[in-house]
């Protein structure tokens, strides 16, 4: 086998490798933005029901409704409304942050598929190469 064929191998695996890392380095960065962006989405979340919360209690107390069947229901609804939104933003931060895993093991089993093939064509290359010098061996004496 040619040196140049050995260099020509190891510079396709040093590609495979830079690209490797770049994929993980971009993944690993979009998924700490992710979850920066679910967490602060999760806080403004509580943040308003806090500060909303006694303007809807208020509301209906200055009407004279503070202990009414349609205050209980608009609280209800208000605090179920929360709950929900804020299960959704927990929900899609954790489906975010699986894709970002099953991202991750995606490009380790194609990096690891490529290596693979890599030794493959490197070892059949070596097999024919040493065939190649096995049949030359009865001209040379």
């Amino acid at each position: 086998m040619e040196n140049n064929q050995l260099a020509a191998f190891q510079n396709q695996r040093r590609n495979l490798a830079s690209d490797f890392s770049t994929r993980k380095a971009n993944n690993t960065f979009a998924r700490a933005q992710s979850r920066r962006d679910g967490s602060r989405s999760e806080s403004d979340t509580r943040r308003r029901f806090k500060r909303n919360a006694p303007k809807v209690s208020q509301n209906y107390a200055s009407r004279g409704l503070g202990n009414s069947g349609v205050y209980q229901r608009a609280l209800q609804n208000y605090t179920g409304d929360y709950s929900r939104d804020l299960g959704r933003q927990i929900e899609n931060r954790y489906s975010n942050d699986q894709q970002y895993s099953m991202n991750d093991a995606g490009y380790e089993a194609e990096y690891n598929r490529q290596i693979g093939q890599l030794d493959l064509d490197k070892a059949r290359m070596i097999a024919e190469t040493a065939q190649g010098i096995t049949g030359l061996r009865p001209l040379m004496g």
